[in-house]
Parts: C-alpha cells; structure tokens; sequence
C-alpha cells in the first residue's frame, strides 16, 4: 500500500496543484463579478470589456486548461481588473476629499459655539496638599 501511495504521489502532487489553481480561479472569478456589478459604473466600456473578457478566457481555462494556462489568465485578469479597484479607490478618496472641509467646519462651528455658550465658566483653582 505504502509502494503504491509512492508511486502515485507526483500524480496525486498534480491533481491538487490544479485543483488549487481551480478553486483560486474560482475566487477571483466571483470577487471580480461582484465588483463589476457593485462598481462597474465607475469604469469606461472598454475596461469593462476587457475585464469581461479576461473573466471569459480564466472560465475556460479553469475547466480545461493546464495550471500553468490557469495561473496565467489568474495573473491577467488580476491586472486587468486593478483598473476597476482604481476607479473606486480615485472615487473613494474624491468623496473624502469633499467631506473633509465641511468636518472642518462644523468642527470650528462647535468649538465657536461652546466658547459663547453661558454654560462656560472661567475659574483659577489652587491646589492643596
């Protein structure tokens, strides 16, 4: 039994190198498809196309491809699909860019505020030991 598990054991190395590559396929297929519909409005047609494309050619690989076929469409649409992470990152960072001065404001609002309120009261204290 021990003879036989040595010599399928490069078969069997195979099989899960490939079944790795699958599930990983498998991975960044659903993460990619989840931001395309979340936000794929933040990206041009083209980039859109391109993704789509890349997803289409890893969904073939990944059923009747090589690991190697597989590892590489992986490494093509990770690339082609760090445009969309960029877009929604250029949004995120204009959004926050936008909000920061109003914070800023209503920041000094507040602190104006409290300074005028009636409920301030200036005192000198000493301490006693």
């Amino acid at each position: 039994m021990v003879e036989e598990a040595e010599q399928h054991a490069e078969e069997d190395k195979r099989k899960r190198e490939k079944i790795e590559a699958q599930n990983q396929a498998d991975n960044i297929i659903y993460a990619t498809e989840k931001a395309l519909k979340e936000h794929g409005g933040k990206v041009s047609q083209a980039d859109k196309k391109n993704i789509q494309a890349a997803m289409e050619e890893l969904k073939k690989a990944k059923d009747s491809g090589s690991v190697e076929e597989i590892r590489d469409k992986i490494k093509k649409l990770s690339e082609v699909a760090q445009k969309l992470g960029q877009a929604v990152y250029e949004e995120a960072a204009k959004k926050q860019a936008r909000e920061e001065p109003k914070q800023k404001g209503e920041a000094g609002q507040e602190k104006k505020e409290k300074k005028e309120g009636k409920d301030v009261t200036d005192a000198d204290y000493e301490v006693e030991e």
